[in-house]
Formats: structure tokens, sequence, C-alpha cells
């Protein structure tokens, strides 16, 4: 049976609205009504059979029917709305969109989502804890991946402050509410801050023309919004140094009279939290979970960072300086806060010209980057890509394939859509969501997980394919690292929900997108990828491609060093119960770590939301340098061969959450996991 190996999404069936599902709840066309209806419905019919759990009696409890019961309870709830929680994402309909966001609220308070401080009506239940206390106490033998369940299962009832007192509870209560009060406030200031500048003719001259027309006009000036999409633009583009610096000092101080004290009361707040649930500081909260596992870990991480990027740091700050210094007409040993953006940009784009990029771009048509993207994973993972003709889904242009198993010869494995084109209600950012996620039945039959993949690609002229940009932030590498999101849900065969993929393992979430954006840079992928539009038979010329390597290259070690500032500030910030001015240390660290000085009289961290969420920024960090470890195996072994990409199949998609990250990277790689790929990419010897 011939195969479909390319995607046309602007040539999709109008059949689009009523069709072929891959299972019959995933209702996509469901009203605002029907969606509260049946979301409502879905949870009392979970409530009511975690009661049942609740009110066995001791002796007759077992893994089945008391922790792997609740489990299965809260992936049933799961899989009933998994169309009225997805659609949030992708639906036209705002009234559609905001009774999802609706459901996915009600799942979350009631404990759908497990991770971190969510679950909270269900592990928040003496009931329940008593139950699965109780099997626990039996100390029974199990199999690993039942004991990790379990053991996750305990620690979620430790979290929500069920080991705790009545009278203490009502106090950690008190106290989350009240920080996610200062969340909302701090979140409500920044959006509503309402500083923009106010720039003159010759200000705004240099400045892309598509940019300046965009702006609003006041008093004969251009209005340039500090919190919106205007100020990135403006700072990376703006020769005026002093307008840059006027912009920056706006934007360094959004909403900061009220969120520098919001924040330092989250922080104190969240303090006061993990010390009454027992722990020593809000970090090993938040890190109990991770594969770095406690913040010494962290710490020694980010330390070894810090250690390794500086040097070159300073190497590349001295090219940006003198860049300055020849613009400016004037001696500058010191690149300041507004200065960064701009002359980022302009020691790139000395490596990769404007008319290089729209070259680079000609290259890349969007259906055929998608059928060397199909063919990679079929090389890889032994799997292939059938369209599924007369799909329902959310709107047009959306195609459902069916991920099969064997080349293609062999049986369904899972469901993966595309939503590739952007239209009113979506997020431009290409990314991965599971929908229905993959968990063995109790028939014994593995349930077949539903991913979709999101972009919000500008759809192309009428009768010629897209084309995307391709770089260090280009769309051709955020469609692979998004299609390896997507391949780490398809490919799971966890057990449980929970561990289908990497939610459980938060530092480790980002590897698989991390490891398919590797591929996207390597010429034996490229000629899969791409096309000289002057000779369609040959891919990205040489030349273009070492020019936007050399692009890539540029200011990476500053680059990372920032953020390894940004996570030891964040960790600094949760360690310490007394940040009570949160702005001294900031400044303190950007110009101990970052090399680039806060910006006297600002408060960066007065509009910084993922601050306010609270000591997860090493992740990134932490995920890329797993994912460089893991492709070294490729680069070393063969860019495409498929026995290295079936034992990371195996040993790493397969597993997903279900044992611990550190044990799947063993195992895929033959070793201890280790840095010295990561900083051989940076082109730095560790």
């Amino acid at each position: 049976m011939q195969r479909t190996f390319v995607l046309l999404a602007w040539l999709a069936s109008p059949a689009w609205a009523a069709g072929v599902r891959p299972y019959p709840q995933l209702d996509f066309g469901a009203s605002p009504a029907q969606i509260s209806t049946s979301c409502a419905a879905a949870r009392h019919e979970a409530a009511f059979r975690l009661r049942q759990v609740a009110d066995l009696p001791d002796s007759a409890r077992t893994f089945a029917n008391t922790p792997g019961a609740i489990e299965s309870i809260l992936d049933d709830l799961n899989d009933r709305t998994a169309a009225d929680a997805f659609l949030e994402n992708v639906a036209a309909s705002s009234q559609t969109r905001a009774a999802s966001a609706d459901c996915r609220g009600l799942l979350r308070d009631f404990g759908a989502y497990t991770a971190q401080e969510k679950g909270r009506l269900v592990f928040s239940r003496k009931d329940l804890f008593r139950a699965v206390s109780a099997y626990a106490a039996q100390a029974p033998s199990l199999e690993p991946v039942r004991r990790r369940l379990l053991d996750r299962e305990l620690m979620d009832f430790k979290r929500a402050g069920t080991e705790i007192s009545l009278e203490r509870r009502a106090i950690l209560s008190a106290v989350r509410e009240r920080i996610s009060m200062l969340q909302d406030d701090y979140a409500q200031n920044l959006a509503a801050a309402p500083d923009y500048l106010l720039v003159s003719k010759a200000e705004v001259a240099g400045l892309p023309a598509t940019y300046v027309a965009g702006l609003p006009r006041l008093m004969g000036q251009y209005v340039i919004r500090a919190g919106g999409a205007d100020y990135l633009p403006f700072m990376r583009n703006s020769p005026d140094a002093a307008a840059r610096r006027r912009l920056e000092f706006l934007y360094h101080n959004r909403a900061a009279a009220q969120n520098v004290a919001d924040l330092s009361e989250i922080l104190r707040l969240r303090d006061v939290a993990a010390h009454i649930l027992g722990y020593r500081d809000y970090a090993a909260y938040a890190l109990e979970g991770s594969m770095a596992g406690n913040p010494k870990q962290v710490l020694g991480f980010l330390k070894n960072m810090q250690e390794k990027l500086a040097p070159p740091a300073r190497r590349e700050l001295k090219i940006l300086a003198a860049l300055k210094t020849g613009a400016e007409g004037a001696r500058s040993d010191a690149i300041q806060a507004w200065d960064w953006n701009y002359y980022d940009r302009e020691l790139k784009e000395k490596k990769l010209s404007l008319s290089d990029a729209a070259a680079v771009r000609s290259c890349f048509p969007l259906d055929r980057v998608l059928k060397g993207l199909f063919a990679l994973n079929q090389t890889l993972f032994g799997v292939a890509f059938e369209r599924v003709p007369d799909a329902e889904s959310w709107a047009p242009g959306v195609d459902l394939y069916e991920v099969r198993g064997d080349a293609g010869q062999g049986p369904i494995l899972g469901y993966l859509y595309l939503d590739l084109f952007s239209r009113p209600g979506k997020s431009g950012s290409a990314a991965a969501f599971p929908i229905i996620r993959g968990r063995r039945l109790s028939d014994g039959a593995y349930q077949k997980p539903v991913s979709a993949l999101v972009a919000g690609f500008a759809a192309g002229r009428p009768g010629a394919p897209p084309f995307l940009s391709y770089g260090a932030h280009g769309q051709v590498q955020a469609l692979f690292r998004a299609f390896g999101g997507a391949m780490a849900w398809t490919l799971t065969r966890a057990p449980y929900e929970r561990f289908a993929g990497f939610d459980a393992i938060p530092d480790f979430t980002a590897v698989p997108g991390d490891v398919m954006e590797d591929f996207a840079w390597r010429p034996e992928v490229l000629a899969l990828i791409s096309r000289d539009p002057r000779d369609p038979s040959q891919g990205l010329p040489r030349a273009l491609l070492r020019r936007v390597l050399a692009a890539r290259r540029a200011d990476l070690a500053l680059e990372n060093l920032r953020r390894v500032f940004f996570a030891s500030l964040d960790m600094r910030y949760h360690m310490d119960p007394l940040v009570t001015k949160p702005t001294a240390v900031y400044q303190k660290m950007a110009k101990e770590i970052s090399l680039i000085p806060m910006t006297p009289g600002t408060n960066p961290e007065a509009g910084m939301p993922k601050l306010a969420r609270g000591a997860g920024a090493y992740g990134r960090l932490w995920s890329e340098a797993c994912a460089q470890d893991v492709f070294s195996r490729f680069a070393g072994e063969g860019i495409l061969n498929p026995a290295i990409g079936w034992l990371y199949r195996q040993e790493i998609l397969a597993p997903g959450s279900s044992r611990p990250a550190q044990e799947s990277l063993q195992a895929f790689l033959g070793r201890a996991p280790s840095d010295e790929a990561f900083f051989n990419s940076l082109g730095i010897a560790r």
C-alpha cells in the first residue's frame, strides 16, 4: 500500500468537521456548553470511583485496587476530556477556547494533572492518603515501574500536605492561596504597565520599514510600547544608542513599584510553605522528582557552566565592544544592557547577511521539509506516516496521520495531527501537545497515543508552497524541535499516562525536541529537507550553510552565560529566605556572572514572570546538555544510523518517565552522562 509522506495542508479535505476519529470521544466540534457539561460529568464520575477506592477495607487492598486504581481513574478522566481540554490551544472560537480553559482548570484542580503543585483535590484527600499508605505499609514487593508509581503518589500526597496536622494544613492552604493571588497580581501588573517611549522620525531611522509602518503615532512621534512586541525589534535594530537606553530603562522598570514587593513576598511565602512541608527551602521542594534531584546538583552544574563559559564569553564581549566603538565613534570597553541585543544582531549579520537569509529561506519549502522529516524518522525509528483521508479535526487545513511501525508495514503505534498554519486564536510558536497519552490497558493492550503538532506558519501565496526560515531561531529548527516532542508522546510505551513522555521529569522534558533539532543542522539531513532553487536535485548550497553555521555560533558562550546567570539568580532567590531586596541581588549577580551589568535605577526582576513561577530556570540548560550527550552517539556512529535510532527509541522514548532519566541515558550511552558534548558543540574544550 502506497504511503503518503508529504503534507499539503493548504489542500486539505473540506470534510474537516466530520469524519474519522482515532477515538470516539475526540469530538473537536463540541460547543462551549457541551464542553462544560461533559467535563463536569467526567469529573463527577471520577469522584464517585475515587470514593469507592477510599471505602475499601485495608485488608483487601492490592496494587491494582488502590494506587493502580487511582492512577487509572485519573487517566480515564484525562482520556474522556481529551478534546475538551485541548481545544483551548487551537479553537477558532474565543468562546470555545474559554470553555476549554475552564475545563482544564477543573481537571487541574481535581488532580488529572499531578505534576508539581497540581492535583490538589485528589492528593490532598486524607481518605485516599490513608488508603495508599495502608497499602504501602504492607511493604509489597513490586516491579520497578509499580514501585515508582507508588512512590510518586506518596510524594504527591506529601506535597499536598496530607502528612501534616489539620492546623498546619490550614496555614499551608492560606499561604498557597496568598502566593497564587500574588502571582496573579504580578502578571496583571505587568500586563497593565502603561510605559511607552515616544521617538522622533530621526530616531526610527535604520529600523525595518515594515516595523516602522506598524508603530502607532502620537503627537507626530512614534510610540514604542515597552511591554509589547515592539521592544525586542527596536532593541535589536535601532542604531540610536540613546533611544535604546531610554527604552531599556522603561522596559526594566515595568510595574516595578508593585512587582518588586510582590516578588519579595512570593519568595518569602514559598519558603514558609516549603518549611511547613518539611523541606529545607523552596528550591529543594521544586527540584523533588527532577533529574537533578536537589539544589546541590543544580548549583554544581551551573558553577561548572559558568567556569567553562566565562573565558570565551569575555572574548566575545571584546568583539562586541569593538563593534560598538566603530559604530559610536568613541572607544567603549563595556557592553551595556541596552547594547547587547543590537550588537549581537550586528555580529550575526556580519556572518549572515539579510540577502543570505532570504536565499536560505528559498531552499526550505514546507513540503520538502516535511517529506524529509518524515523520511528521517522512518530511517531512525522504523516508523511511517500515513495520512488518514476524511479525518475529523478542529479546523480546515489540519491533517491526521497514522504512525505505523515496521517502516509502515506494521501495526498503528499512534496518531499525529499536523496543524501548521496561522489563524486567529492560535499561537505562532511550534509546539507538540499530547491529546491522549499512551498507557497499558486492563486487557493488556496498549492505548495508542494521539498527539498534535501545532504551529503558526504563513500559508504562502495561492498555488505556491510556503517556505520556512532556517537558522539559530528558524522555523525549520522549531518544527524539528516540536516534532521530536511529538515523537516522544507517540513512541512511548510507558504503562501509565503520568510516565508517558517526560512531564514527570521536568528538567528532561525538552530533551527529545532538542535531540531532533540537532539533526536539522547536519548535512546528511539537509540533503533530505532542503533544495537549491537553481538545481532542485541539490540541497542547501554549502557556501550558504557555512555562513548560517558561522552566524549560529556567534556569541554562543555569552548567550549561554546569560542563561547561567538567570538560572543562578532563580536558585539564589529560592534558596535564601532573606532575599528581601531582590534588585540588589540581581545587580550583584549580573555583574559577577553575565558580565553585562544591570542598568542603575532599573528593576529587571519586576518584569520576569518565570521568576514568579519559581526554581526551574536551570532546566533548559540541563536538558540541552543531556540532548547534546545523546546526539553525540549519532554524531560518532552515524547520523542516519538506524541501529542507534532504534536504541534511542527503545531506551529513552519508549520508557519515558517510567524510570529515572539517569538510567535511560546510561542505557543508551553505554556510560555515565557527561557535559563534554555540550561544550564541544560550543567550540569549548572541556
